[in-house]
């Protein structure tokens, strides 16, 4: 029996199995109607208003814009699993388009490739569009688009997911690319990314797990 309470407790722990705190998240914001406006917050840099490791807060005008956000979150203040949580960005402003993304490097995960879960939702007086990254070559801000998306028109919300390009330490990256056509609109949206087995390493583990209990009990037989 203690023998199977501990294969299992190393299965638990593969599955909680820690990302490496080799970088520090970033924030960017593009005012994409004017060119040259842009900011670029480090974790603990000019323009972060919360002094914690792995959150960032911004609180201010980028352009024509008036940006709030609420938190940026990533390791390793979200636990040892690769995640990345773009939450509550909340822009005002009138006919324009404005980008945030937010980005880290150096995670790791005992599978390869991942499978990165995507969750997104908010509400918008224009369009939302978002764009989720990750990248074996561990670049921030790098990748190929693995899932992405519009909303118009009111609230939305989307649950999907992709695999990781194969390699490790990989980065993740979300982006929100804002549309506001008339007047004064106001628009918020969260964004999470987060890697968990894909459904193949999961049936493997399984197997793994009913072999050991068919192997223990054979021999205490």
């Amino acid at each position: 029996m203690n023998s199977l309470i501990r294969g299992a407790g190393m299965a638990l722990a593969l599955l909680v199995l820690g990302s490496v705190a080799v970088a520090d998240p970033i924030l960017r914001i593009d005012d994409l109607g004017t060119a040259g406006i842009d900011v670029t917050v480090l974790d603990n840099g000019v323009g972060d208003a919360n002094p914690l490791v792995g959150i960032i807060v911004f609180n201010g005008s980028v352009g024509s814009w008036m940006v709030n956000v609420a938190t940026g979150i990533s390791k390793p203040v979200l636990g040892p699993n690769p995640k990345t949580d773009l939450n509550s960005v909340n822009v005002s402003g009138g006919a324009g388009t404005i980008q945030v993304s937010f980005s880290d490097t150096g995670f790791t995960w005992p599978w390869d490739p991942a499978q990165i879960l995507v969750d997104i939702g908010g509400t918008t007086d224009g369009s939302v569009s978002y764009e989720a990254k990750a990248d074996a070559a561990n670049v921030a801000f790098g990748g190929v688009v693995g899932a992405s998306g519009t909303f118009s028109g009111g609230a939305f919300s989307e649950t999907t997911g992709f695999l990781a390009p194969v390699g490790q330490p990989f980065s993740l990256t979300s982006v929100l690319t804002i549309k506001h056509t008339t007047g004064v609109n106001v628009s918020s949206a969260d964004l999470e990314l987060q890697a968990t087995p894909e459904p193949g390493s999961l049936a493997l583990m399984g197997l793994a797990l009913v072999g050991g209990l068919i192997w223990r009990r054979r021999r205490s037989a």
